[in-house]
């Protein structure tokens, strides 16, 4: 017989069996002597009862797997939806025709360009589904995805990035259009300035791994995977090795290395192609291979 249990209380047949019993007294108590009656309505009590504590306690679980979800998103302090799909159209219709004009003046070989900003976006999204589903850490999605897409917004030229703060901004002003209020707009923009190293917002130090990740891109020149350190990912520091953290982050780091090869050979075709389903594009090399890409396809596509 299939059971349905917690602590110890089963939800089954019997428990369907008893109700039929209960409603049976609770039916005779209705008519009859007085005496009968009290007798049937008693034992409709009796029955009732037990039957009635297992059904609060499965309540009383469920709405605590609730609220225990729940936990896992950080309070919103704003209006932006969490939409992933949602997101990606403001993604391509607003924020990826900056960098389309860099391309166009500046930026000719992507290094800064689209496909930069949308992988940071990709990753900076995995990164945080590991932390919520995993570890239950507060993560606002929200900002952190405009902060990762925006974050090379106010560039001039490659090289070292000389405009953090026109950079921030354009982070502040898109948000602030979105009706984010305007000191939300404003710390969260601060987050793509360096020059503090200690009690960052795990939303910024989600950005700064995702985009530094991106730094095995082979235009970087910094050695690909094999000179990548794993201590930028800032948010897995203190990862002890053999842990399940430390295998999430080298596996990130092998599937990103993966992806960010693969979708550099198509950069070159790209180069005149619309912003409209840009990302969409990008985010097919992942999802046609969930075996190439099982963890990156799992966070996305879930």
């Amino acid at each position: 017989m299939e059971t349905l249990t917690n602590n110890n209380l089963a939800y089954n047949m019997n428990s369907a069996l008893t109700w039929g019993i209960c409603a049976l007294h609770l039916n005779k108590s209705k008519s009859g002597r007085p005496l009968s009656r009290f007798i049937h309505f008693s034992l409709f009590l009796m029955e009732a009862v037990p039957i009635l504590g297992q059904l609060i306690s499965l309540i009383d679980v469920a709405v605590s797997k609730v609220f225990k979800l729940s936990s896992c998103q950080k309070p919103k302090p704003h209006s932006l939806s969490s939409s992933f799909a949602l997101f990606v159209q403001e993604f391509e219709l607003e924020i990826l025709p900056i960098y389309k004009e860099h391309e166009e003046t500046f930026d000719s070989i992507g290094v800064h360009g689209r496909m930069h900003a949308s992988r940071v976006v990709i990753f900076a999204e995995v990164m945080a589904c590991y932390l919520r589903e995993n570890q239950g850490v507060q993560v606002d999605i929200d900002l952190l995805r405009r902060v990762a897409a925006l974050h090379d917004s106010g560039r001039k030229a490659n090289g070292p990035d000389l405009w953090e703060s026109d950079s921030a901004k354009m982070i502040e002003s898109h948000l602030t259009k979105k009706g984010v209020d305007s000191e939300i707009a404003k710390s969260a923009s601060e987050m793509v300035i360096h020059g503090k190293d200690t009690d960052l917002p795990i939303e910024q130090m989600l950005f700064s791994s995702a985009d530094c990740i991106d730094i095995m891109r082979p235009c970087c020149g910094h050695g690909g995977i094999g000179d990548f350190k794993k201590g930028y990912l800032l948010f897995l520091n203190d990862c002890k090795n053999g842990s399940l953290a430390a295998k999430f982050r080298d596996d990130l780091i092998r599937e990103a290395w993966i992806f960010i090869s693969e979708s550099e050979d198509s950069k070159l075709s790209q180069t005149n192609e619309p912003n409209s389903g840009y990302m969409a594009r990008l985010l097919a090399i992942i999802r046609r291979d969930p075996q190439k890409y099982p963890l990156l396809n799992s966070a996305l596509y879930h």
